[in-house]
């Protein structure tokens, strides 16, 4: 395992998140904890299936994403909504946990999760937002704007090339997505490199 998210929840909307590594190299350890976000976010739009929340969810990333990055430029947005909370310590009894965890399979990288059953249509897309709150608290500047690049590849992939629905989605939504941000960060370097 190469990273574990935990979402645990004292109430439906009052949560507590924290994000395990052994990896020791601080960018690796946020590059890994972004990946893990975009594996489960494919994933768990995928179980949505038809469900009207997964359409919800994305305009809800977006209007995140939107007050992320501004013409002020990068801000970390409280996007919780009316009523959640996110909690500093975990919850001394905890009413549910969701588990998200990173593993190496082979040459592939994939989301485990563990989510106990219950309103999937409701506490799917709460841990979503939950674990992205998460993010845009502790991540590096440099990080939140990758997570930013590497949002918009997915919502582009999801608008030009396919739905969330979609089996393929689950690996070819992801892969575009990093090489979308990959393709911006090196065409910026190359834009900004002293004329040679």
């Amino acid at each position: 395992m190469i990273g574990l998210a935990r979402v645990v929840f004292a109430e439906r909307f009052s949560a507590f998140v924290d994000y395990r590594t052994q990896e020791a190299d601080p960018l690796s350890r946020e590059r890994d904890a972004i990946q893990l976000f975009v594996l489960t976010l494919v994933k768990i739009l995928l179980l949505l299936g038809e469900n009207k929340q997964g359409p919800l969810l994305l305009d809800y990333l977006q209007k995140a994403m939107g007050d992320t990055v501004t013409p002020k430029g990068l801000q970390r947005p409280l996007i919780l909504g009316p009523g959640q909370s996110f909690l500093a310590q975990p919850p001394e009894t905890p009413q549910k946990t969701m588990t998200l965890s990173l593993q190496q399979e082979e040459e592939a990288r994939l989301a485990v999760l563990d989510l106990p059953p219950g309103e999937e249509g409701i506490d799917y897309p709460v841990t979503v937002v939950f674990y992205l709150q998460y993010l845009l608290k502790t991540l590096s500047e440099p990080s939140l704007f990758y997570l930013m690049l590497v949002m918009g590849g997915l919502m582009e992939y999801y608008d030009k090339i396919a739905k969330p629905t979609d089996l393929n989605a689950l690996t070819a939504g992801p892969a575009y997505a990093f090489s979308t941000a990959t393709r911006y960060i090196e065409e910026e370097r190359r834009r900004q490199a002293p004329p040679q």
